[in-house]
């Protein structure tokens, strides 16, 4: 991938031999020129992270025993993006801004957000920072209530089953942003919803709340993401010129944005090469599931 950043927005595209355009973080261990092979770092302040990663990712040991795709995972993708929210955070503290870093991270589905979300919120809290996961997936709507929305909207493909705008509990995520925005004192707890997607044969189901995150105290960072986060809506006759049954998902749309957006400082935005690798990330993922034993959708 190449990494491109403007002040609050870090952009991450498919990787090009040519340096990306804007402000970005060129770590260790990138490509010799004839590009066959991954050279050991150079000495840097991030080598304890990298360190960490790849250990966090069941690669401990000498550089030269890390399998190669390991080492450019982690020192062109994870280790640049550590470093751009290392940035962000700095400038939010020296900004003077009370309450957490929220950072937005928008990808496609099973891209590798959810992984690249853990090694962060582990590095960080390795080095003494406190964060906290949040996904847009944990904010469904309940089993009954997604019943009820495609009851609402008969022969509508798209609200057949969870995913899009219209499918999430719009409320409870302002609520949980908002109480991990302004946490503070040592007996603040903040209590994360979590979704179950193994239940009901894969059609998902929200956990009951006893079964919640548990959050102690306020937070330095959130890392808050989702395959459509930060989307904004369109033209509806655009919209209905695609496909109608996108219209009531446009206007839906149209809440996100003082729902959910406008906790968010600093944005990451992941692209991929090509837009049909999602749907087969997507289905890998599902025949997955169903390979351990658990629930998951069909690859219908």
């Amino acid at each position: 991938v190449s990494i491109a950043a403007r002040p609050g927005h870090c952009f991450i595209q498919p990787y090009r031999a040519a340096a990306p355009v804007g402000r970005c973080y060129a770590l260790p261990a990138m490509a010799h020129a004839g590009g066959s092979r991954l050279s050991p770092p150079a000495p840097s302040p991030l080598d304890g992270v990298a360190k960490f990663m790849l250990a966090h990712l069941g690669h401990g040991g000498s550089w030269d025993t890390v399998p190669p795709e390991a080492r450019a995972r982690v020192s062109r993708y994870y280790l640049p993006v550590y470093a751009w929210i290392q940035d962000q955070l700095k400038q939010h503290r020296d900004a003077g801004e009370r309450g957490p870093l929220v950072v937005g991270i928008s990808a496609p589905q099973g891209c590798g957000k959810s992984t690249l979300c853990e090694e962060l919120h582990a590095a960080f809290e390795e080095q003494g920072l406190k964060a906290v996961g949040v996904s847009i997936d944990d904010f469904y709507l309940t089993h009954t209530e997604l019943q009820r929305v495609s009851g609402e909207h008969p022969g509508n493909r798209l609200l057949e089953k969870r995913g899009n705008a219209l499918t999430h509990d719009l409320e409870l995520g302002t609520a949980t942003l908002r109480a991990l925005s302004s946490a503070a004192g040592s007996d603040a707890r903040t209590r994360v919803p979590r979704y179950d997607k193994s239940a009901h044969a894969g059609r998902g189901d929200r956990f009951p709340e006893d079964q919640w995150a548990a959050v102690e105290g306020p937070v330095d960072l959130v890392l808050f993401e989702g395959w459509m986060l930060g989307f904004q809506a369109t033209d509806e006759e655009a919209a209905a010129a695609i496909d109608p049954d996108l219209v009531p998902i446009n206007r839906a749309l149209r809440r996100y944005k003082d729902a959910w957006d406008m906790y968010v400082h600093s944005w990451i935005v992941i692209q991929v090469a090509d837009a049909g690798y999602a749907a087969a990330w997507r289905l890998e993922a599902e025949q997955k599931q169903r390979r351990s034993g658990k629930p998951a959708m069909t690859d219908a």
